[in-house]
């Protein structure tokens, strides 16, 4: 069972990921298909009429390469699971974390895609 969100922390997170979206130059749209869910879900996140689950606060994590504080607003600096997460990562992890940044979003879309259907071949 969840808790209930307030609906001031739901239009705060909405807000930061409306706020990374146009950062990005993405449409509600886009991200929605990108992420796996509606553009009418994605709008009632960003207005905060819903509270995003933690699989979709993931993935957009994921998808824009940003801290989860980021996203939930609760400052700059990245939390202690995201740096645990960090050292977990290998030389070879790092290296494509480092690279993606300068790619844009669509190239990333295709590398993901790209090394989606690799995993399974190699």
């Amino acid at each position: 069972m969840s808790a209930k969100v307030d609906l001031e922390d739901r239009k705060n997170v909405g807000a930061n990921i409306q706020r990374i979206r146009l950062e990005h130059g993405l449409t509600q749209e886009k991200l929605a298909e990108a992420i796996g869910i509606s553009s009418s879900y994605m709008s009632s996140i960003e207005t905060g009429r819903k509270y995003p689950s933690s699989n979709i606060l993931y993935a957009i994590r994921s998808y824009f390469g940003v801290p989860m504080s980021q996203i939930m607003g609760v400052g700059d600096e990245e939390t202690d699971n995201e740096k645990e997460e960090l050292k977990e990562l290998d030389f070879y992890d790092r290296q494509l974390l480092r690279m993606m940044k300068y790619f844009s979003m669509a190239q990333k879309k295709i590398i993901c895609e790209t090394i989606e259907f690799l995993k399974d071949k190699i």
